[in-house]
């Protein structure tokens, strides 16, 4: 868009802080889906960070019962097939 011409001056004492031209009630109603949305978001961070949590805790596992002891071929095949699924579990959560 082209400028306008004319005194900067003037264009920035034409933005007053002005009271919302809403009523109250739907003033109110738009705070309260807001807060709504706040909560949803916070509930789904929740959850994700406490799955990744709780991931890292079984992988940790999974790795010291590999390293302390001694797995033979179909013991390890079974473990990174955990893994594997664990993993998918994960990523759809």
């Amino acid at each position: 868009m082209a400028k306008k011409s004319g005194n900067d001056d003037d264009d920035d004492e034409s933005h007053e802080n002005q009271p919302s031209s809403l009523d109250e009630m739907t003033h109110m109603e738009l705070r309260l889906m807001h807060q709504e949305a706040s909560t949803a978001i916070l509930f789904s961070k929740d959850i994700q960070w406490r799955s990744v949590g709780a991931s890292l805790v079984v992988f940790a596992a999974i790795i010291a019962i590999a390293v302390f002891t001694s797995a033979d071929k179909s013991f390890t095949s079974l473990l990174a097939w955990i893994t594997i699924l664990l993993t998918c579990g994960v990523i759809m959560v």
